[in-house]
């Protein structure tokens, strides 16, 4: 359980300035996934190593802007083509300034804001190894790092990530994914696939945050019949934008694999 009325430690140490802004912090009301309170939002994720709940590590400036984006009247604006066009442009221009040799600077500060995050021993090769941003943030992970499971009929965890899972496609819309033109069929962007696996398909999202290991494995053995991109935006999928009117998971440019089980059916993975 959380102790002393905050979620975090950080907090707890800066319990001066959370009473001069009048916080009010009940840890028994904080749920899993987006909490809302005190005029912002917490993303609270089950630790499984403490088997507590903690917020989600977000950098000051990121959060700010997520808010502006995707919380506020001025944010609607995203769902403009114009803008659109803007974001996805900014966007390719960010990532080829973190593929820059110049970029590596920048890579000791990111491993200290998310050092409680982060296990340097893991990594293929030391912080002072990799060449830009980019190559640090694709890092692969040293052989036996993530172990998988061999037992038959398994399905494991497809990344580093913050996982949730629902029995179905309206229990994951009406408690998690709240933009207004989901459907499995537009995630799918496939009609006739969405049909065949029915209204009563599981969905279980992984999300990754920006300190994991950013590469992504099947969930489950069988065979890829299926493999095409879809989608040419490039919206955060931060659980902030998710919940949101912005259809995040239905517009974004994303990989569709369907693979062939012998023992689940088809299970299509949308990365």
């Amino acid at each position: 359980s959380l102790e002393g009325g905050y979620l975090t430690e950080a907090q707890a140490a800066r319990s001066w300035m959370f009473r001069l802004t009048d916080w009010d912090v009940d840890p028994g009301q904080w749920e899993l996934g987006l909490n809302t309170g005190s005029k912002t939002k917490h993303i609270m994720v089950w630790d499984r190593r403490e088997g507590r709940l903690r917020e989600e590590v977000i950098q000051k400036s990121v959060l700010l802007s997520l808010r502006a984006l995707y919380g506020s009247k001025l944010g609607s604006l995203v769902k403009g083509s114009a803008v659109n066009a803007m974001l996805v442009a900014m966007s390719r221009e960010y990532g080829k300034k973190k593929s820059s040799p110049a970029s590596a600077k920048e890579i000791p500060r990111f491993i200290k804001v998310f050092a409680s995050a982060l296990d340097v021993a893991e990594w293929e090769r030391p912080p002072e190894a990799y060449t830009s941003f980019n190559d640090w943030f694709t890092r692969k992970l040293k052989p036996g790092a993530r172990p998988i499971a061999e037992a038959d009929g398994a399905v494991v965890s497809a990344a580093d990530c913050r996982l949730i899972a629902f029995p179905s496609v309206s229990e994951a819309t009406r408690l998690w994914v709240k933009g207004r033109d989901f459907s499995l069929a537009g995630m799918l962007d496939s009609e006739e696939l969405a049909k065949e696996m029915g209204k009563g398909a599981s969905v279980i999202i992984f999300r990754l945050a920006p300190q994991d290991y950013h590469r992504f494995h099947f969930p489950v053995s069988g065979k890829l019949v299926e493999a095409r991109e879809v989608g040419k935006q490039l919206f955060t999928v931060n659980p902030i934008a998710i919940n949101s009117s912005v259809n995040v998971l239905c517009e974004n440019k994303r990989a569709v694999c369907v693979i062939e089980t012998p023992d689940k059916g088809k299970v299509a993975v949308v990365c």
